[in-house]
Protein backbone atom coordinates (compact mmCIF):
# COMPACT_ATOMS: atom_id res chain seq x y z
CA UNK A 1 0.00 0.00 0.00
CA UNK A 2 1.21 3.49 -0.73
CA UNK A 3 0.93 6.25 1.85
CA UNK A 4 1.28 9.89 0.90
CA UNK A 5 2.29 12.35 3.60
CA UNK A 6 1.96 16.07 2.98
CA UNK A 7 4.37 18.25 4.92
CA UNK A 8 3.39 21.72 6.20
CA UNK A 9 5.41 23.26 3.37
CA UNK A 10 3.26 21.38 0.83
CA UNK A 11 5.91 18.86 -0.19
CA UNK A 12 4.83 15.23 -0.42
CA UNK A 13 6.48 12.07 0.82
CA UNK A 14 5.30 8.85 -0.81
CA UNK A 15 6.23 5.60 0.87
CA UNK A 16 5.27 1.97 0.63
CA UNK A 17 3.83 0.49 3.82
CA UNK A 18 4.10 -3.25 4.46
CA UNK A 19 0.69 -4.93 4.27
CA UNK A 20 0.76 -6.13 7.87
CA UNK A 21 0.79 -2.52 9.11
CA UNK A 22 -2.43 -1.46 7.41
CA UNK A 23 -5.94 -2.74 7.08
CA UNK A 24 -6.45 -4.32 3.66
CA UNK A 25 -9.91 -4.78 2.24
CA UNK A 26 -10.77 -7.62 -0.14
CA UNK A 27 -9.65 -7.05 -3.71
CA UNK A 28 -13.27 -7.21 -4.84
CA UNK A 29 -13.96 -4.13 -2.74
CA UNK A 30 -11.83 -1.59 -4.66
CA UNK A 31 -14.40 1.13 -4.10
CA UNK A 32 -13.95 0.90 -0.32
CA UNK A 33 -10.16 0.96 -0.73
CA UNK A 34 -10.53 4.02 -2.96
CA UNK A 35 -12.75 5.89 -0.49
CA UNK A 36 -10.43 5.12 2.41
CA UNK A 37 -7.34 6.24 0.52
CA UNK A 38 -9.01 9.46 -0.63
CA UNK A 39 -10.00 10.20 2.96
CA UNK A 40 -6.46 9.47 4.19
CA UNK A 41 -5.00 11.85 1.61
CA UNK A 42 -7.48 14.60 2.46
CA UNK A 43 -6.86 14.14 6.21
CA UNK A 44 -3.15 14.67 5.59
CA UNK A 45 -3.98 18.33 4.97
CA UNK A 46 -7.47 18.99 6.39
CA UNK A 47 -9.10 17.81 9.61
CA UNK A 48 -12.83 17.16 9.60
CA UNK A 49 -13.36 20.41 11.52
CA UNK A 50 -11.36 22.33 8.92
CA UNK A 51 -13.43 20.79 6.13
CA UNK A 52 -16.68 21.78 7.82
CA UNK A 53 -15.38 25.33 8.32
CA UNK A 54 -14.40 25.64 4.66
CA UNK A 55 -17.76 24.29 3.52
CA UNK A 56 -19.66 26.64 5.89
CA UNK A 57 -17.71 29.64 4.60
CA UNK A 58 -17.83 28.67 0.92
CA UNK A 59 -19.61 31.89 -0.06
CA UNK A 60 -17.48 34.15 2.15
CA UNK A 61 -14.11 32.62 1.22
CA UNK A 62 -14.40 31.34 -2.35
CA UNK A 63 -10.63 31.21 -2.89
CA UNK A 64 -10.11 28.99 0.13
CA UNK A 65 -12.99 26.76 -0.99
CA UNK A 66 -11.55 26.48 -4.52
CA UNK A 67 -8.15 25.47 -3.11
CA UNK A 68 -9.85 22.85 -0.92
CA UNK A 69 -11.96 21.54 -3.81
CA UNK A 70 -8.97 21.29 -6.15
CA UNK A 71 -6.96 19.50 -3.47
CA UNK A 72 -9.75 16.96 -2.97
CA UNK A 73 -9.94 16.33 -6.71
CA UNK A 74 -6.16 15.84 -6.77
CA UNK A 75 -6.46 13.33 -3.90
CA UNK A 76 -9.08 11.41 -5.87
CA UNK A 77 -6.77 11.19 -8.88
CA UNK A 78 -3.82 10.10 -6.73
CA UNK A 79 -5.93 7.37 -5.13
CA UNK A 80 -7.06 6.10 -8.53
CA UNK A 81 -3.46 5.95 -9.71
CA UNK A 82 -2.26 4.27 -6.53
CA UNK A 83 -4.98 1.62 -6.77
CA UNK A 84 -4.50 1.30 -10.53
CA UNK A 85 -8.12 2.22 -11.22
CA UNK A 86 -7.20 4.35 -14.24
Amino acid sequence: MIQVTINPDGSRITEEIPDQEIEIFPESDNQLNYKNLVEQLIRAKYSISEEFAILRQKEDKPTEYTEYYNYCEQCKQEAKLALELV
